[in-house]
């Protein structure tokens, strides 16, 4: 049985996968701000 080889992602899906992970990072940086603003 010969072994499983895996290829690199390509580039567009590396920076499509950066620029998502970018936006979550956005997103809970603003959940967090607003939460230790609440009374």
């Amino acid at each position: 049985m010969s072994p499983i080889v895996v290829s690199p992602a390509p580039p567009r899906v590396l920076r499509v996968t950066a620029t998502v992970l970018g936006h979550v990072a956005r997103t809970l940086q603003g959940v967090a701000e607003r939460i230790t603003r609440l009374p």
